[in-house]
């Protein structure tokens, strides 16, 4: 598998299709290159390759992610646990696939 191009009407429906390709990858024994992959979304014919909207979207939510966590009342060693199991994964794909800045320098 080459160069895969994924169009859907829906974000659900990317997603199904990923999952999709996610399992056909583990089966095959390859994997996604995470520099490689992009995706682009259109919203009333308008669209953009940047990845600037892209990196602010996914700080907002890492800082809602942690805002929450922080003001969850969990102890240190469970706050712990829910940035290891929960936060990291999910942030985890964005860094890899978007040239987020090292510091605010760089932006």
């Amino acid at each position: 598998m080459d160069d895969q191009t994924v169009t859907t009407e829906s974000v659900p429906g990317c997603r199904w299709i990923l999952k999709g390709f996610e399992k056909l990858m583990k089966w095959a024994r390859m994997r996604f290159e995470p520099a490689k992959s992009r995706s682009m979304v259109l919203r009333k014919g308008k669209g953009s390759l940047k990845d600037s909207t892209s990196i602010q979207s996914t700080c907002a939510e890492l800082d809602g992610w942690l805002k929450s966590v922080d003001k969850s009342g969990l102890p240190g060693k469970f706050k712990a646990w829910v940035y290891q199991h929960g936060v990291l994964p999910r942030i985890l794909w964005p860094i890899l696939v978007y040239a987020i800045p090292i510091c605010t320098a760089e932006t």
